[in-house]
């Protein structure tokens, strides 16, 4: 290893744990390698290390790590996952990330628009991962279709998307970037103009909302809404200028979006839609799952938003590789997509191709964002946004034992009449299982209890008729405030699921609460994502869960499939 042109020879082992196998890009301040993980044999990764952290300066260094460390801990499907954060013994820090296999959005773009479907199925997907971002008080401000990436999809399975490059992202309250409020920060065709004229304390969620209206203009016009000859044209344009209509470039589009673009695309921050989930439901005519993701490993289970970053240590642009895991810790397993159904479930693991398709490098190493000078901003307070509060803990989750039975008889009872049905019987049946469950191991503690409620199941599931005589319970699923046209959806949900289609299942649960969100809807999301081994979502989904009997049916389920929902 040298720190000259090479920085790391092929075949050198990083922090014990991985060899590089070859140089896949480099840019004018970083260069990304492929390397696989030596305790882990097929798992391979992305190793992104800065060049010259010494020319780039603090702030740099600053970039280079929040990216990371904003990845990590947003812990989520469709962003690039990071493993590991170290430094060369030279000196010159490197993220390990994800390796995707694929093509970014602008290397699609380059072959012709999108077709309406495929174009917002995409854009749900950043949605998802906005929405995340936005709920942990961070904005991108760089979004671009360089920092989109299209995973490769295994056979009929829709493409997955992850986005990338949180190293200029503001974190709401951060000072840790001390020109933050006096520089324009991001890639001008897709600034809003808030960016534009360096009103970084104005920067919001708001911001993102609009570089994805820039970015569906783009997939669904063939153009940018914003060009010129000169960065100085694109900033007026995107500050002064309005793009040809969008129905203009494409007549045959629905009204909604044609709406939803033009809306997103407006110049005051107040007359855009005012978060990522009112622009997806305006353009695809459905709401984004209000999902929490999986934590990283280390994270408490309650969550609050993320704290700012006060380490002078680095941040960058992000990089983009195929989807295997690799990590120097023992690997987690994190399930398929916790959002829209258009989100495919988890691929097999592929056989490593050498060399990818890796038109996301020139991205991530140092053509992307642009850093503009301009004149000092008066301090403001921080930009206010949305924010996600902090989530009490799962265990507050825990469902209740399961229903009491009738009071035991007293020492001598005398025989029921013909009418009664006969309750001391009750307490018999369920003697055995109390027993066993009395002490039961406690690494088994949420097994024991989620085998107990299989004598309160909800009617959804198997459906009976109390017992003449018998006070009967309330109904599990609570079904009588659920319109008829959602209650058909969901009925086909559950048929889904018994015939282990997780997916199918929860894009009909999708479908369900665009009518009407239920309970009930949850409830099978949860058991979907299970069956999917899909933890964050699941943890996710049951949080919405309100009815106990529905808590303990979908608590015995995902532990049958190996899942613990706290």
């Amino acid at each position: 290893m040298d720190a000259g042109r090479d920085v790391l020879d092929v075949g050198a082992v990083l922090g014990e744990t991985y060899r590089i196998q070859g140089l896949i890009g480099r840019g004018g301040m970083g260069a990304v390698w492929a390397a696989e993980h030596l305790r882990l044999p097929g798992k391979h990764v992305a190793v992104k290390v800065l060049l010259d952290a010494a020319a780039g300066g603090e702030e740099m260094l600053q970039r280079f790590r929040r990216e990371a460390e904003i990845a990590s801990r947003l812990g989520h499907p469709n962003i690039v996952e990071v493993l590991d954060f170290n430094t060369l013994p030279t000196g010159q820090p490197y993220i390990v990330l994800e390796y995707l296999q694929g093509e970014t959005l602008a290397g699609r773009l380059a072959s012709g628009r999108l077709q309406l479907d495929e174009a917002l199925a995409v854009t749900r997907q950043i949605g998802s991962a906005l929405q995340a971002a936005h709920r942990a008080g961070v904005v991108h401000r760089d979004l671009k279709p360089e920092n989109v990436f299209l995973c490769t999809p295994e056979e009929d399975m829709p493409t997955k998307v992850k986005v990338l490059d949180f190293g200029i992202s503001k974190i709401r309250g951060s000072q840790s970037l001390r020109t933050q409020d006096a520089i324009l920060m991001g890639t001008p065709q897709y600034m809003s103009p808030e960016q534009a004229t360096g009103k970084n304390t104005a920067v919001d969620a708001r911001t993102d909302v609009f570089a994805v209206g820039a970015i569906v203009y783009e997939m669904l016009g063939g153009q940018p809404a914003f060009a010129g000859g000169s960065l100085a044209e694109v900033v007026y344009r995107v500050v002064h200028g309005e793009p040809t209509p969008l129905r203009e470039l494409a007549p045959a589009l629905p009204e909604n979006v044609l709406n939803a673009v033009e809306r997103a695309l407006q110049k005051d921050p107040a007359a855009r839609p005012q978060d990522i989930g009112a622009l997806i439901l305006e353009l695809t005519g459905r709401p984004l799952h209000s999902f929490h993701t999986g934590q990283p490993r280390g994270m408490d289970s309650a969550v609050g938003p993320l704290e700012p970053t006060h380490t002078p240590h680095p941040t960058g642009p992000t990089a983009s590789w195929p989807k295997t895991r690799a990590s120097s810790r023992e690997p987690v397993r994190s399930g398929a997509v916790t959002v829209p159904p258009e989100m495919p479930e988890p691929a097999p693991r592929r056989m490593w191709p050498f060399l990818a398709v890796l038109a996301v490098v020139g991205v991530a190493l140092g053509g992307g964002g642009v850093l503009w000078a301009s004149r000092r901003a008066a301090p403001a307070p921080p930009t206010q946004t949305a924010s996600l509060g902090p989530i009490e803990p799962v265990k507050r989750l825990e469902p209740p034992p399961p229903p009491a039975p009738s009071p035991p008889p007293p020492p001598v009872t005398p025989p029921p009449t013909g009418n009664e049905t006969s309750p001391a019987k009750e307490p018999a049946t369920a003697a055995s299982p109390t027993t066993r469950r009395e002490k039961p191991p406690p690494v088994r503690k949420h097994r024991a209890r989620a085998e107990a409620a299989k004598a309160s199941e909800p009617r959804t599931v198997a459906s009976a008729e109390p017992a003449k005589g018998v006070e009967p319970e309330p109904p599990a699923t609570p079904s009588d405030g659920i319109k008829p046209e959602a209650r058909k959806l969901l009925d086909q949900a559950e048929d889904a699921l018994a015939k282990n289609k997780p997916l199918d299942a929860a894009r009909l649960v999708d479908q369900s609460f665009y009518i009407q969100k239920s309970t009930l809807g949850y409830a099978i999301q949860a058991r979907a994502a299970c069956l999917r081994h899909d933890v964050g979502g699941a943890r996710a989904a049951f949080r919405n869960v309100s009815d106990p009997q529905l808590k303990q049916v979908v608590l015995r389920a995902c532990v049958r499939q190996g899942v613990w929902l706290f």
